[in-house]
């Protein structure tokens, strides 16, 4: 049962059918191996493009310098603390989708009182730059997926 349950993990093939999960639940067997870990099939990075009023897009993550679509040397070393990392995590599953916009609505605040009028953030797209983890020998194709696309509010408060 547990490696027919967690074969359905990797391919929905082999998913246990529904009227069978009660034996799962019953004997506790229901675990799947994304507890410890993401499946290894999947990985990325976050580009946050932000659009300023004076026409320029910026890198959010880099502050004012351009745009910068290459894997960073060390992905997690963009974000301040380990929540941050989880929450961005968190943000780009379908389940907490909703965050995506307050994130945005974060940044459009910070940044917009940060800087002057000319450099006001107008809006930010949030983009997942996916790819396929494969071994250490091979190079997969990054796709670009945008996960959204939020205007800033006009105030700076």
């Amino acid at each position: 049962y547990v490696i027919w349950f967690n074969l359905g993990i990797f391919n929905p093939r082999y998913n246990i059918p529904p009227q069978l999960y009660w034996i799962g639940d019953l004997l506790g067997l229901n675990k799947k191996w994304s507890l410890f870990a993401p499946p290894p099939n999947r990985g990325g990075w976050l580009v946050i493009l932000g659009k300023l009023k004076n026409g320029t897009e910026i890198d959010f993550w880099n502050q004012e310098k351009p745009v910068h679509w290459e894997k960073p040397s060390l992905i997690s070393g963009r974000y301040k603390t380990h929540f941050w990392r989880k929450y961005w995590a968190l943000s780009t599953t379908t389940r907490f989708k909703w965050h995506r916009y307050y994130l945005a609505r974060y940044f459009c605040h910070y940044w917009n009182n940060q800087h002057g009028e000319q450099k006001r953030l107008e809006n930010i797209e949030i983009i997942w730059m996916r790819s396929i983890v494969m071994p250490p020998s091979q190079t997969s194709e990054v796709k670009k997926i945008s996960m959204g696309k939020y205007d800033c509010p006009a105030n700076r408060s």
